[in-house]
């Protein structure tokens, strides 16, 4: 589902341009709804106790660009390392990687 609203949505920020008002470009609305998504899935991954492999695979599905913070992501990965404090080091590795800094 998150796979299909993101393909759906990514198709649409690259039809639509943006407005540009007072020497900003306004945030194209599809773009808001992506980051509201962003924001929604990376709350989800704070709140719940999900297997390595699943959360990399719903963490990965946001686009960066529906990022512009990481915060939220962040606090969902910290919390993750301290839920499971026996990963690997690598195991560590993958999932900072899904921070975009």
């Amino acid at each position: 589902m998150l796979d299909y609203f993101m393909s759906m949505e990514s198709s649409s920020i690259h039809n639509s341009p943006c407005i540009v008002e007072e020497g900003f470009e306004d945030v194209p609305q599809s773009l808001t709804s992506v980051t509201s998504v962003a924001n929604l899935v990376d709350l989800f991954l704070a709140d719940v106790n999900l297997k390595l492999s699943k959360f990399q695979s719903v963490a990965a599905g946001v686009p960066d660009y529906a990022r512009p913070q990481s915060d939220d992501i962040y606090r969902a990965i910290d919390i993750l390392l301290k839920a499971h404090p026996w990963l690997a080091d690598c195991e560590r590795e993958q999932i900072c990687r899904l921070v975009n800094i």
